[in-house]
């Protein structure tokens, strides 16, 4: 009896004995315009963008602005707790690895010695 598959079928890679499947790469375009084909048939280069350098740069900033108005802030208490956290918990890692080089360094000069 065979195995039941996913819905999709890849035609990339398929690593059978761990079930795991690897989907194929996205295509690639050399141009940032959407229809490569139009671009051809005016007659421009591939990779050249209908649109001029300042309208795409213009663009470009106002999809920026955009994307940060979607973005939520922390409050500054919030900002304060992250940072106490960071620093706390670098300073635990620190003192982890402080110790266990403390102890090994010891331990080899020990070796060393004898």
């Amino acid at each position: 009896m065979q195995a039941r598959s996913s819905n999709w079928q890849s035609s990339g890679l398929q690593i059978r004995g761990l079930g795991v499947r690897i989907p194929p790469g996205l295509p690639f375009s050399f141009s940032p315009s959407v229809n490569l084909l139009a671009d051809v048939m005016k007659g421009q280069p591939l990779g050249v963008s209908s649109l001029s350098l300042f309208k795409r740069v213009s663009k470009f900033l106002r999809d920026v602005r955009a994307e940060l108005r979607k973005v939520v802030w922390p409050s500054r208490r919030e900002t304060m707790v992250y940072t106490t956290v960071v620093l706390v918990s670098v300073a635990i890692v620190a003192s982890i690895i402080w110790v266990a080089d403390t102890t090994f360094g010891g331990a080899i000069r020990f070796i060393i010695a004898r």
